[in-house]
């Protein structure tokens, strides 16, 4: 997951760990990943006399929108999208490093009308005016999708969207979808499956007939 550190070594360090306690608390330091010498001092405090390795890595986020996800909630979101549907945790993990959250504070138009659209939205807080030349159509609140055909192929958006108030959505991000599905053919085929079946509810959904006033 973002921010994890791992920590490789020889086991002139490796050999003094009595406790994972213990390389939980140093690997835990704010700098260790760029001056790991306090994992030398704790290996020849401890009385290593043997050769002493060690160096520190930290995994990031794909995105830059936001350098410290929120990473329980977005999984919570993208599980009870139909986009998670009977995925596995690994592979949410891997469908959530194609997204960001973005914050809209109220008034902001997160996407304008026949803009370029990056990909499908799930609003996370808040709600959002959906509006047509000027006109509210719907609104989109709490669990709401928008933009799901984008994820198949580059498109426009159909409509703007404004936020009512201070709100949250996650973007799954087109190309970085499109990416994973290459990436890891299973489970692309399980995300396309899961996005025809939404696409093909939401065409059955606006085919339906309505009753006559």
């Amino acid at each position: 997951l973002p921010g994890d550190r791992l920590l490789l070594c020889s086991d002139g360090l490796s050999n003094y760990f009595t406790d994972s306690a213990i390389v939980a608390e140093l690997l835990a330091k704010p700098h260790i990943v760029s001056q790991p010498h306090p994992l030398i001092e704790y290996a020849k405090d401890a009385g290593g006399a043997d050769n002493i390795t060690a160096v520190v890595v930290e995994t990031l986020s794909e995105s830059n929108t936001d350098p410290l996800p929120d990473t329980e909630e977005r999984m919570k979101f993208l599980r009870e999208s139909f986009l998670g549907r009977s995925l596995s945790v690994r592979r949410l993990l891997h469908l959530m490093t194609a997204s960001a959250t973005i914050h809209c504070s109220e008034g902001k138009e997160l996407i304008a009308l026949d803009a370029k659209c990056p990909g499908m939205y799930i609003v996370m807080e808040g709600s959002f005016r959906v509006i047509d030349d000027d006109v509210v159509e719907a609104e989109l609140v709490k669990g709401d999708c928008f933009g799901q055909a984008t994820l198949i192929a580059p498109a426009k958006s159909p409509a703007g969207l404004v936020a009512n108030e201070a709100s949250r959505v996650m973007l799954v991000d087109r190309r970085k979808f499109t990416r994973l599905t290459k990436r890891l053919p299973r489970l692309g085929n399980l995300l396309l499956r899961n996005l025809c079946r939404d696409l093909s509810e939401i065409i059955v959904a606006s085919d339906a007939p309505r009753p006559i006033s």
